[in-house]
């Protein structure tokens, strides 16, 4: 079995603050935290259905969604950017990898993981 290592992309994320469904339709509005309304399509909810304070995340022009927790996991703000903003540590999702500020280092020679 090969192992891998993820690439870290740049992407654009934006925060929902609030969610209108449109009569009739499956498809959502979500109002972003960026002052505009996005429309859902079928392919972005089939993941994850959007609550208030998850995140929009656009990568190489795909957007999908991103639940709080899990944004807050695995993305961390540029320092210097336009828009960025402190990001709240999510409480039972903190890392305890080095990178990511925390000091788990792996398991020492003859001893199993966590």
């Amino acid at each position: 079995m090969a192992k891998w290592r993820s690439k870290p992309q740049d992407v654009d994320a934006f925060q929902i603050l609030d969610i209108e469904a449109i009569p009739g339709q499956t498809d959502l509005i979500l109002h972003l935290d960026n002052g505009i309304g996005r429309r859902t399509n079928p392919d972005m909810l089939r993941r994850c259905m959007p609550a208030v304070g998850d995140y929009l995340v656009v990568q190489r022009g795909y957007d999908f969604l991103k639940p709080r927790t899990l944004f807050y996991y695995q993305y961390e703000p540029l320092e210097g950017a336009p828009g960025t903003v402190q990001t709240p540590q999510s409480p039972g999702m903190q890392s305890n990898y080095p990178h990511r500020g925390g000091n788990y280092r792996g398991p020492r020679h003859g001893q199993k993981g966590r």
